[in-house]
């Protein structure tokens, strides 16, 4: 299994991987609670795994793809989707917040 503490792989670079870390690095109490409500928010099993394999135990594609049987490009789309929605969700609670 891949290391939680090492450096982003080439698969977590980008403007998702930087959303992720700031969104967690910069959130403390009701914040952090908004994350996490946001993140069990998805829908989509899988897509909560990929997110949470990705950005927050900072696993590639690759390996992502590997423990959930899935190809690397469904990890791609996965996230995406994931991460559109994530912020969609924390943005409107901002708005009404």
């Amino acid at each position: 299994m891949p290391s939680a503490t090492r450096s982003p792989g080439p698969g977590n670079t980008g403007s998702d991987w930087t959303t992720w870390r700031t969104l967690t690095a910069t959130t403390t109490g009701s914040q952090s609670t908004r994350v996490g409500d946001a993140q069990r928010s998805l829908t989509c099993p899988r897509s909560s795994q990929v997110v949470w394999l990705v950005h927050a135990c900072a696993w590639t594609y690759a390996e992502t793809a590997t423990a959930l049987d899935i190809s690397a490009s469904a990890v791609g789309t996965h996230l995406t989707r994931a991460m559109t929605r994530l912020r969609a969700n924390l943005i409107g609670e901002a708005d009404h917040g």
